[in-house]
């Protein structure tokens, strides 16, 4: 606990004691028992409509929600336009499955889907994300699509035929997500030799189908590659979890090109610089290697923060380039959350002690190292002290608060009391409730209320 010496030499110790200890806090801080309040429903994630897999229908699906006794499905002709308060279909409901099958639809149609999720006694989540669905045209795309690796002097490229298709189209590409070009017309066959591939380079090939109506969606890509086998490309599609569990982080990648093992970095979030600050990720250290499967679980010494990855995928001739790098953070507990808002304090009572040294008594301005301002505002009259500590988008760290904290201590009439609700944005969202008071000893005392977004609200005690 910060103290500050003196503010006056009429001001008694015990109210300086406060008046800091109300801004900088205590230790001790232990959890209560929680009150759950249901009061919202969470939207449904993982929305997915299907993609050119029928003529005359798309089928929607979603992640289950926790506590959803129903669903309802929307559609609309853009992502950001109206989806309206009328759900898709006759059958609509009430949709107990986390799937449906919209039949309204023409070939060619093109739609963008949101769910809702419903619980039977009113409560009703805001819209998921949207995802776009359509019918196809032309035949289905092929499937089984597949490329000779080293073999000879040319590479092979097969798939399987369907019953709609009259011809195949063989497209190639030097990345798997690049722009493809036609190399072929190959004809109604289901194989094709390139030529044209020049050794040691890896080749990605698709496959359209074509007939009177149409041509299909261009097939999974396949790989292929003649001569020796050239260094992996990087892997792709690198996520980490997002505050999905409390001890660990979790990662998951799409396989590097030619990869027969992976290497794993790490970096901590931090500020460097004495303003304006920069952040970002500290240095990078090698946390895992020889990893043979596309995931790898993040559980050595975690603090709450952001956390930076990227990864490199090896084989026999070399290394790939590093990945695109992805952030990640594990969840935490109410405890915790108050620890971040006191990190934010403590920081904020060295700008106040710079300003004023031992006596915190006035007005000022203090802007965060990365962002916002605190209008902070201390006065004494008679027996009676004052702190007003308004934040406003104030960013110390990675939160960003917002609100205002007020202390009120007459030395007459003890204890006094720090009250106010704090609004907590960034990585960890949420709120803070200030209930807290300080004795003539300068002990402190009182609770907080935490409720961190989708948890529910939660007593944590504050004690010396």
């Amino acid at each position: 606990m910060k103290k500050i010496l003196s503010i006056c030499a009429a001001v008694p110790v015990a109210l300086i004691i406060f008046l800091a200890a109300s801004l900088a806090g205590c230790d001790g801080i232990t959890v209560g028992d929680s009150q759950a309040i249901a009061t919202v429903i969470d939207a449904p994630t993982g929305v997915s409509a299907s993609d050119g897999a029928a003529t005359d229908r798309v089928t929607i699906t979603w992640n289950p929600v926790d506590g959803a006794d129903y669903y309802r499905v929307y559609r609309c002709d853009t992502e950001t336009g109206d989806f309206g308060d009328t759900p898709v279909g006759s059958d609509w409901t009430h949709l107990t499955a986390a799937s449906y099958t919209d039949t309204l639809l023409d070939t060619g149609d093109h739609y963008f889907y949101r769910v809702k999720a419903f619980t039977d006694d009113g409560l009703e989540s805001e819209f998921s994300a949207a995802d776009e669905g359509y019918t196809r045209v032309g035949p289905p795309a092929p499937t089984g699509v597949d490329a000779t690796k080293g073999e000879g002097a040319s590479i092979t490229v097969t798939w399987e035929t369907n019953s709609e298709a009259v011809s195949y189209k063989v497209w190639r590409c030097e990345t798997p997500e690049g722009e493809y070009t036609v190399l072929a017309d190959a004809g109604d066959t289901s194989t094709y030799i390139d030529a044209t591939a020049v050794a040691s380079i890896y080749y990605f090939y698709r496959i359209t189908a074509v007939n009177v109506a149409g041509e299909s969606d261009p097939s999974e890509y396949a790989y292929g590659y003649h001569g020796s086998q050239p260094a992996p490309a990087p892997p792709t599609n690198l996520a980490a979890t997002d505050k999905t569990h409390s001890d660990r982080i979790v990662l998951t990648w799409d396989a590097g090109i030619g990869a027969s093992s992976y290497t794993i970095y790490r970096a901590a979030w931090g500020k460097t610089g004495t303003g304006p600050w920069t952040t970002g990720p500290g240095s990078y250290t090698q946390i895992a290697t020889g990893i043979t499967v596309n995931t790898y679980t993040d559980s050595s010494s975690l603090n709450p923060g952001l956390y930076y990855y990227y990864i490199t995928a090896t084989n026999t001739t070399g290394t790939s380039p590093a990945s695109e790098v992805e952030t990640g953070y594990r969840a935490i507990t109410d405890e915790e959350f108050i620890e971040l808002y006191r990190e934010t304090e403590a920081r904020l009572m060295e700008k106040i002690e710079d300003e004023f040294g031992s006596t915190p008594i006035g007005s000022a301005d203090f802007p965060g190292d990365i962002g916002g301002v605190v209008n902070y505002s201390s006065t004494f009259s008679g027996s009676t002290g004052r702190v007003s500590v308004p934040y406003v988008n104030y960013i110390e760290y990675y939160i960003i608060i917002n609100g205002t904290t007020s202390t009120t201590i007459n030395i007459w009439s003890l204890p006094g009391s720090t009250t106010g609700t704090l609004t907590v944005t960034g990585i960890y969202p949420g709120s803070i409730e200030l209930h807290l008071e300080v004795d003539t000893g300068g002990s402190c005392g009182g609770y907080y209320y935490v409720t961190q977004q989708g948890g529910t609200r939660s007593k944590v005690d504050w004690t010396e």
